[in-house]
């Protein structure tokens, strides 16, 4: 019983979907304006600064392995990817990039590149 109620369900939710369409992808990105540059410089930057109310750990007394973190501020207070302080003002993130025609082929090849620089988990390599 359960299962016929499930697929009546399915069926009918089927049959009235929408109709779906088809996107072709290379015309609808990167299409650069009638009369555009060959190239067109573009991109954004997003420095952050981040702080971090922290206090060094103090009172540890027991046991002894774990005392010589008295005085060291906790590691997830610490501000990344460097893990050093508990705040600092970087570049987080910057993608510069260059878009345009390419000449001679009357307006109908574009190009799109993207560099990707910065202080973050993508652009940083960890030993």
């Amino acid at each position: 019983m359960k299962k016929s109620i499930l697929a009546t369900a399915l069926v009918a939710a089927c049959a009235h979907a929408p109709a779906s369409f088809a996107t072709n992808w290379f015309q609808l990105q990167n299409n650069e304006q009638p009369g555009a540059a060959p190239y067109t410089f573009w991109g954004f930057v997003q420095p952050t600064y981040t702080h971090v109310y922290a206090d060094p750990v103090q009172g540890i007394t027991a046991p002894a392995g774990l005392v010589p973190y008295n005085g060291h501020v906790y590691l997830g207070n610490m501000v990344g990817p460097d893990l050093a302080h508990t705040d600092q003002l970087q570049l987080f993130r910057a993608r510069p990039g260059v878009r345009g025609v390419i000449p001679g082929t009357d307006e109908k090849i574009n190009y799109f590149v993207l560099g990707e620089v910065g202080n973050n988990g993508l652009t940083r390599e960890r030993h």
